[in-house]
This record gives structure tokens, sequence and C-alpha cells, in this order.
């Protein structure tokens, strides 16, 4: 579990640390939503089921954002385009859209046989 991810979840819906890791490591054991909601409130300092529902999208989204930030920077390294003020503004970035828009101008094109007919001449 990425601490990081935890503690901005815990700023945002105004909950302790403690309730989010034990919602998370109820729902990596697989137990439902709804279980958790009723037979494990002293787990979960007696959370609901859309708080529980929040803090489970919460952090399934950061950790795809974190994911898909290091895949950019490595994608972008690998080109040898990255420069510190592109590696500093894909990290600051809070939605998924916009590392997409960060990556954009490097994205590789796609490769069609008129491309590559262009490219050996």
């Amino acid at each position: 579990m990425n601490k990081i991810i935890i503690s901005q979840i815990t700023k945002e819906l105004k909950i302790s640390e403690k309730q989010v890791i034990s919602v998370l490591n109820l729902l990596e054991e697989g137990n439902t939503v709804p279980f958790i909601a009723r037979y494990r409130k002293e787990a979960t300092g007696s959370l609901d089921e859309d708080q529980i529902r929040v803090v489970e999208k919460e952090y399934t989204y950061q950790a795809g954002l974190a994911k898909r930030k290091e895949e950019v920077i490595r994608l972008i390294d690998e080109r040898g385009m990255l420069t510190p003020d592109l590696e500093k503004d894909i990290n600051a970035a809070i939605k998924l859209q916009q590392v997409e828009d960060i990556y954009l101008p490097f994205k590789e094109k796609r490769k069609t046989k008129a491309t590559e007919a262009i490219k050996n001449g």
C-alpha cells in the first residue's frame, strides 16, 4: 500500500489513516463492501458503504495514476527527451488526463505501411 496515496485519501475524506488502511486490507482479503460496512464496523470505525466505496475508488484511481506516471516518464526517458521540468510536470499532475496531455506530443505515432515506406525512402 502506498503511504502517500493513503495520506491523500485521509485528507480528502477527513477520516483517519487507520480507517483507510483497515478498509483497504479488508478489501484485499476479498471482503465485499456491504459485508465490511455491516460486520466490520469495529475495524473501519463505523464507515458506511458510500465512504468505503469512495476509499476503494480513490485508492484504485490514485494507484493507477502513479503507475501511469512512472510508465510515461520511462517511455519519454527511453526516447531521450525527458527534462527535469517535464518530469516535475508529470509528477505534479493530479488527474490521469493531465498526464496523458503531457505525454501526447511524445507518443509514438501509429506505424502504417505508408509511414514505413516514407521512412525507407
